[in-house]
Order: structure tokens, then sequence, then C-alpha cells
């Protein structure tokens, strides 16, 4: 996303962009740390385990007390089925069991908005239902 929004903002002549009271073509950053990304595929070191990847990926996301990323990585874990797989590397994973790693990774920063592409399946579209409707309960 921070690759596309970039060239939006930067390819844009006319008109304007605005969400939630932000300029996006003013401000594009702040547009930026209000999204979630959920990414079609990404690649993985071979050997990290989905709780060290998570968390290291909070770390970019600005999470940097240890305690309270630990809560928001397991939070996230288990809200997408993937806690009792977490010290296993997600390359092992299968292409649901990674979707769902995508997901948590697009929540970390409890983003305002969420993007994602369109090609998924009508059942990781139900449990992402079901994880926003859950997810907009703890608000």
């Amino acid at each position: 996303m921070a690759q596309g929004s970039r060239h939006l903002c930067e390819n844009a002549d006319a008109g304007s962009i605005t969400f939630d009271g932000i300029d996006v073509l003013k401000n594009p950053n702040e547009l930026r740390h209000r999204l979630g990304y959920l990414p079609q595929g990404f690649g993985v070191y071979p050997r990290i385990s989905a709780i060290d990847l998570l968390d290291h990926l909070a770390i970019l996301n600005g999470l940097v007390n240890k305690k309270e990323r630990l809560e928001v990585v397991l939070g996230l874990l288990a809200q997408t089925n993937l806690y009792q797989h977490r010290t296993k590397a997600v390359s092992g994973f299968s292409g649901g069991m990674r979707q769902r790693f995508g997901i948590a990774q697009a929540l970390l920063g409890d983003p305002d908005l969420l993007i994602y592409p369109s090609p998924f399946k009508m059942q990781v579209l139900i449990r992402l239902k079901n994880i926003f409707t859950a997810l907009l309960n703890l608000k």
C-alpha cells in the first residue's frame, strides 16, 4: 500500500481525496499511518516463527513497548486461529494459514481502514467478517 498510495499522491494532477478529514494529497503519510494493508502474497524467512515475524512487523509498525507488543501479537494470533501454530515457521503454513497471518499483520497498529486485494475466496471473506465483527465488539 505504501507504494500504491505514494504513486496515487504523486501522479494526481487535479481533484482531491479526503479520508476522515485528512487531505490525502497534501498529507499522504498521515493517511498511511491509519491504513492496514493485507498483501495478496508475501515472502518470509524460511525458519522464522509466526510469533517472531509478527513481533518484528509490530516493531516496524511502531509498537515499541515489549509487553504491550506481545499482548497485541498474541491477541492477533488468537483472533486469526494461529495461536496454536505461533512457534511454527510461517513458510510451512498452508495458503489459508498464510492469508490469516496476513490478516493479523494488516491489523497491527489498529488501522482505521483495511485495504485488501479482491481475489479472496468466500470462506476467507466470511472469516474476515467474523474477525472484524469481533474486533468491533472489542472497541
